[in-house]
């Protein structure tokens, strides 16, 4: 499977390639992560992003927000919700 790519600080290579959201839903979905982004644009569509649930413990401890990511549920990714991320679409 291929994924997305996402981070929680801005990007330090490549930055034209990266584009810029906030997080409207964190779900999981078959052993993947499915994170929900709100460009910040505004003329795009939400976008759904499919990162490894290691890439999602990574990027959620690097927000500023109070996530324990060793006992991680659905309740407790509220925080995250709204944040900004970094963002790369799968072949783009």
């Amino acid at each position: 499977m291929e994924y997305d790519r996402i981070h929680a600080q801005p990007p330090s290579h490549d930055t034209d390639r990266w584009s810029v959201g906030t997080i409207v839903a964190i779900e999981t979905q078959d052993g993947h992560c499915i994170v929900t982004v709100k460009p910040v644009q505004g003329t795009e569509e939400n976008q759904k992003l499919t990162v490894t649930m290691a890439v999602r413990d990574l990027f959620l401890g690097r927000l500023d927000v109070d996530i324990d990511i060793n006992t991680i549920n659905k309740s407790e990714l509220d925080p995250a919700i709204g944040e900004r991320v970094w963002y790369r679409v799968r072949g783009e």
